[in-house]
Formats: C-alpha cells, sequence, structure tokens
C-alpha cells in the first residue's frame, strides 16, 4: 500500500502531520475566533433586538401621546368653545340689562319730567289766575269806584276765579 501512496505522491507522515496541524489550527480558531466572533455575533443581535424592541416601544409611546394629545386639543377646543360661548352669552345678558337699566332710566327722567312739568303747569295757572283775580279786582274798582266794598269784591273775584277752574 505504501507503494500504491508512492505512486500517487502521498506522504503519509506528511498527511498525518497536515492532519495534526489543522486539528491544532481548528481548534486554537475555534477557541480564539470562533467563540469571540459568534459571541460578538450574538451580542449584536441581542443589541439589534433590543433597538427594535426600543424602537418598537418607541413608535407606541408616539402614538400614546399623538392620541393624548388630540384629546387634550380637542377638549382644550371644547372649553375653548364653551367660554366663547358663555362669554358672548354674558355679554349679551349684559347688554340686554344696560339696555333695560337705560329705558328704566328713560321712563324715569320722562316721569320725572313730566311731574316737573305738571307742577310748573300748576304754578303758571296758579300765577295766571292771582294775576287775573288782580286784574279783575282792580278793573272792577275802576268800574265800580268808590261803590263797592273790598270784602265784597275779594268775594266776587274768588267766586269768579274758582268758577273757571
Amino acid at each position: 500500500m505504501e507503494e500504491l501512496l508512492t505512486k500517487f505522491g502521498i506522504d503519509w507522515k506528511l498527511i498525518i502531520t497536515q492532519v495534526v496541524n489543522f486539528g491544532i489550527l481548528f481548534f486554537l480558531l475555534k477557541k480564539f475566533a470562533y467563540k469571540p466572533v459568534l459571541g460578538m455575533l450574538k451580542e449584536r443581535r441581542d443589541k439589534i433586538a433590543a433597538g427594535m424592541k426600543d424602537a418598537d416601544d418607541a413608535r407606541k409611546e408616539k402614538l400614546e401621546i399623538d392620541a393624548k394629545r388630540e384629546g387634550i386639543i380637542a377638549t382644550a377646543r371644547k372649553e375653548g368653545e364653551a367660554i366663547m360661548k358663555s362669554a358672548k352669552d354674558d355679554a349679551v345678558a349684559e347688554a340686554e340689562e344696560t339696555v333695560k337699566r337705560s329705558r328704566e332710566k328713560i321712563m324715569r327722567l320722562a316721569e320725572e319730567a313730566k311731574h316737573v312739568l305738571e307742577e310748573e303747569k300748576r304754578r303758571a295757572l296758579s300765577e295766571i289766575r292771582a294775576e287775573a283775580a288782580s286784574f279783575v279786582a282792580r278793573a272792577s274798582a275802576k268800574v265800580l269806584e268808590g261803590v263797592s266794598d273790598k270784602k265784597i269784591d275779594e268775594s266776587l273775584i274768588k267766586s269768579a276765579v274758582n268758577e273757571t277752574r
């Protein structure tokens, strides 16, 4: 068999040496290169998985925050509309109250003016009556010069004035 191996150019000592060298190299590569590379790959795979999980969590959190933000905006919008409606209603009510108070004040002033005018009318009529009585007394005195008595004249004047009322 040795002959056959030499004919093919195979040296069994060289093959054994190469097998031993390969075994040592395989052991060394497995211990110092393959395991650390596998460890780095596993560590990298774990980091990538953690990054993907963190990205998913961040995406979910962003969606939750967006939903909360939309809810807050909608609530704020409703509250703003309610405040605006309330302010508008308050303004309308205040305007109506102001108009009502103004009307009441105008009515009071009109009543006061009416009373003042009536008082002025009474005073004017009283003054006119007094002047008319004085005029009638003077006219009567001139007509009846020396014939009449002052008491009779006054009673005639008063009765004439009372009849005109």
